[in-house]
């Protein structure tokens, strides 16, 4: 992604890391109704392989119940 001093000023977004893997995202400024959400994800986002959210959903759901079998 090509930044520019334009697009780091529309950053209204900025994530928050806690420990290995508690994330969150915090606003850096007041944001009106309606207003979009900016986050740039950083030179590192495409570090990870396609598949790798899907994967750590899928290990978080809960097993079936066996009613539900």
């Amino acid at each position: 992604t090509h930044r520019t001093a334009e697009t780091e000023a529309r950053q209204n977004v900025s994530a928050v890391l806690v420990g290995k893997n508690i994330h969150f995202y915090v606003t850096t400024r007041d944001i009106s109704a309606g207003e979009e959400l900016w986050f740039d994800y950083g030179p590192d986002y495409q570090h990870f392989e396609s598949g790798e959210a899907l994967r750590s959903a899928q290990v978080k759901e809960e097993p079936s119940s066996p009613e539900e079998g």
